[in-house]
């Protein structure tokens, strides 16, 4: 099969953490493809959990997953099916939601401190 090219948003609260990372390469698993997944200059081998979770992607992250092989339009399907129904954490529809990520940058010093 031809390459495939798709850009699919985060839906799921807390982005991509392990959890959803686990499910996302699972969906891959028994076909023939390679698959790359690609977040603001990032590019990571979406077939590798801990490549996976580099990418840090919070909710509402916009993902471009590139599909290459003999399964590449099942892979795609498998891909897009599980990151639209929130990775096995369900769709989460409010909006500006910062996601682990977003959270964690709070406790370890993200946010400016005010002088006082």
């Amino acid at each position: 099969m031809a390459q495939q090219e798709r850009t699919l948003r985060l839906v799921n609260k807390l982005g991509l953490h392990a959890r959803p990372a686990v499910n996302l390469v699972k969906a891959t698993e028994g076909l023939k493809c390679s698959v790359r997944l690609k977040m603001e200059g990032m590019d990571v081998d979406g077939r590798s959990i801990m490549e996976v979770l580099m990418l840090g992607a919070p909710y509402g992250s916009e993902l471009t997953v590139v599909t290459d092989g003999k399964h590449s339009e099942e892979c795609m399907k498998r891909i897009a099916d599980m990151i639209e129904s929130g990775l096995g954490e369900g769709v989460h529809t409010e909006e500006g939601k910062e996601g682990i990520l977003g959270k964690l940058k709070g406790v370890f010093g993200g946010k400016e401190q005010s002088e006082g």
